[in-house]
């Protein structure tokens, strides 16, 4: 049966989630019926230090608020990785 991954599997080195994320599930849930698709392709930004990450450099703009609380949004939208 598959299961949703603990939040303490996003709470590692960006790089070793983006890649362990490869092949897994999305699932999401509308109005009770499920919708998933394989992850074939991840990105793993490493914050204000690099160069091709929206926050570079300490940016703040109204897209950079969005990306920090992305994982609050997608656990109320029903979203959830499975393995």
């Amino acid at each position: 049966m598959p299961r949703a991954l603990p939040l303490k599997f996003y709470r590692r080195d960006t790089v070793t989630v983006a890649r362990e994320l490869l092949g897994c599930t999305l699932v999401h849930m509308v109005k009770g019926e499920r919708l998933s698709g394989r992850i074939i392709e991840t990105e793993a930004y490493l914050g204000a230090k690099d160069r091709a990450c929206h926050t570079f450099g300490g940016r703040r703009t109204e897209r950079t608020l969005i990306e920090r609380h992305r994982w609050d949004l997608s656990k109320n939208r029903g979203d959830f990785v499975e393995i």
